[in-house]
This record gives C-alpha cells, structure tokens and sequence, in this order.
C-alpha cells in the first residue's frame, strides 16, 4: 500500500490485515468436527426395546431410536395445516407392539406429506413386522400436550410416549 504523506511528514499507515488465530482454536475445531459430525450416528444401529421406552421415557426424550416390532390399529389422519398456512396430507398413526410379546406397545406417527395436494396410503398394515427409526417424546414433559391428530390432550389423559417416525422398513424374518 503506497500512501503520499499530507504535509511532508512520514506518515504511518497500517495496513488491515487478518491476524491468525491462536492454534488452540484450530485444535478445538478440529476436535468439534471429529467428534461431533462424524463420530456420531444419527440413529442407534440396535434396535432399542420398546418395553425399556415405556418403562422409563425420559431417558429417551427426543432421542432418535431404532425399534422394532409388529404393527397394529393403523389409523389414516385428515390433513393438517402447519401455521404457515402450508396443508400436509398423508398423516397416520399406529401401535408397535413390542417383539418380545410382553405386551408393551409404543404409539407412532407418521409425519404427512406437505404442499401440493397428494394421495397417500399408509406404508404399513396391521400384522406387519417393522423396523422404524423414530424420534421419542415425552408429550407431558411440559404440561399442556396434543396427540399425534393434532387435538389438546386434557392434563393426565397424556400419553407416557409416543415416537415419530422418521423411516420406516420391512423385516424380513
């Protein structure tokens, strides 16, 4: 950078320039993207006993897990409006009974399909034997709740938990 000094006097002009960071803070970076983004699975790969979820949801409050079971009391949901205003169809919910047969069943919903309108079958049935990859919550974690149609749930009639899928695949036995 060449600067004409004003008044015949040498002039001091610094020029901008980037500093380099301490290397202490490319070592924690590094360490944040290690361990964090590739270190860490977005599903559990063991499927996770739905009795160990119902018998102590917090531990799985928006956990995402991989359970497995046998589907039953598939519902079809009317559509619904996200408060943009934008319609989804599609929805649906189910039971998942747990594979062990001792009777402990999860509630699972199916997010719908949002925009254009579509038509869209549920992608299970009653009898099937099902692995999902869902995300569990605790609906009266903070009081007031909804159920997975959408309607307010009176305080203490409030599921223990319910998941929400995110993908859904046959097994194959």
């Amino acid at each position: 950078m060449h600067v004409t000094p004003l008044n015949g006097a040498r002039a001091r002009v610094r020029a901008l320039s980037m500093t380099r960071p301490p290397g202490s803070v490319y070592v924690a970076v590094f360490m944040f993207l290690t361990i964090f983004l590739t270190g860490t699975p977005a599903f559990s790969d063991e499927p996770v006993s739905i009795s160990d979820i119902v018998t102590d949801p917090e531990t799985f409050h928006l956990k995402q897990v991989t359970i497995q079971g046998v589907v039953g009391r598939v519902k079809e949901l009317e559509p619904y409006y996200l408060p943009s205003g934008t319609v989804c169809y599609g929805a649906y919910t189910f039971l998942l009974e747990d594979d062990s047969a001792n009777g402990s069943v999860l509630d699972v919903a199916v997010l719908g399909v949002c925009g254009a309108p579509r038509l869209r079958f549920p992608e299970v049935a009653d009898g099937d034997h099902v692995q999902v990859q869902a995300e569990i919550q605790v609906p009266s974690r903070f009081g007031q709740s909804r159920g997975l149609d959408g309607s307010w749930i009176a305080k203490g009639y409030e599921p223990p938990v319910q998941a929400i899928a995110k993908s859904i695949s046959r097994v194959v036995e």
